[in-house]
């Protein structure tokens, strides 16, 4: 018998393709980070079967899509790493349609997967309603805004590039912190640091108040990758200074990169101008900035392919 349509029965998709754009999400919590800036925890739908690939937070860099009741769309820098894959383990099993021997295929709820998001949010401008938003608020995520960095092409290789140096200051410390705490199963972030020569950090804020993350988390990220990773902080010196009086740092210019990450496009230019001079002073070639997104990831539809 032929039905009307019955090709598209047989279209590979992509799951959650028609799913909502934006989900209910949860405020969990609210604390000042820095002067001027919260770190505002929230509880969001990560299902592969509710989100669809392309709306996910898969890659550090990327902002989050957030709006409050009746408000505007906001893009909030993503201070958290992307979820790992285990999140997604029994959403993308059953996002397969495969169905047991014997069993009788039948309507179900899609499967539902939480995750938190920790957002930098400035308590001016747009973000100033989500900065004091509490636990309760009605909030919903959406849609994250961008690619992400571009952590493809030798970057990647733990081998080919064994020394990273990350130029950090403002509000790059929170992509800085993503990065360095996510998880490479999860697609969102470099080979093992554990496995690199060395992690070098050079975090520049204009007082220690200003400083983000704390001698804690600086610890904690040289603890779990076997002390590869490694903070400096100045609030004096220029991004090559700190670069050139770090006696602790033996590299080569051919098996180094360089991340400089000050904030994204608009933020801060002269600080991303600083941290390319002194790439370039280093004779270091690969760079990744985050005033750039790295390339989009192309969607095949399988309905126009013959």
């Amino acid at each position: 018998m032929q039905f009307a349509d019955r090709d598209k029965w047989y279209v590979a998709k992509f799951a959650a393709d028609d799913a909502p754009d934006w989900n209910p999400a949860a405020i969990l919590s609210n604390e000042p980070l820095i002067p001027g800036v919260r770190l505002v925890a929230v509880r969001v739908e990560a299902s592969r079967e509710r989100v669809p690939l392309r709306n996910a937070y898969t890659t550090p860099g990327q902002r989050a899509g957030i709006r409050l009741a009746g408000g505007a769309n906001l893009a909030v820098r993503l201070a958290s790493p992307p979820p790992p894959l285990a999140v997604n383990a029994r959403s993308l099993q059953m996002a397969k349609g495969d169905i047991y021997a014997n069993e009788i295929k039948s309507v179900r709820e899609l499967e539902s997967a939480a995750a938190v998001w920790e957002l930098w949010v400035p308590e001016d401008g747009d973000t100033a309603d989500l900065a004091k938003a509490a636990p309760g608020d009605a909030i919903e995520a959406g849609p994250c805004v961008g690619s992400g960095l571009a952590l493809k092409g030798p970057i990647a290789g733990a081998f080919t590039r064994p020394t990273l140096v990350l130029f950090v200051s403002g509000a790059g410390a929170a992509t800085a912190r993503a990065l360095l705490e996510a998880s490479p199963d999860g697609g969102g972030g470099l080979a093992p640091l554990s496995l690199r020569r060395d992690v070098v950090v050079y975090y520049k804020a204009p007082t220690q108040r200003a400083v983000a993350w704390g001698e804690g988390a600086f610890d904690a990220w040289g603890a779990a990758n076997n002390g590869k990773v490694r903070v400096v902080v100045s609030t004096r010196e220029t991004f090559s200074e700190m670069f050139d009086f770090d006696d602790a740092l033996a590299y080569d210019p051919a098996e180094t990169a360089v991340l400089i990450l000050t904030g994204g496009p608009g933020e801060d230019e002269e600080a991303e101008a600083e941290g390319r001079a002194a790439a370039k002073e280093a004779e270091v070639v690969d760079v990744v900035a985050d005033s750039e997104d790295g390339p989009p990831v192309v969607h095949t539809d399988t309905s126009k392919v013959l």
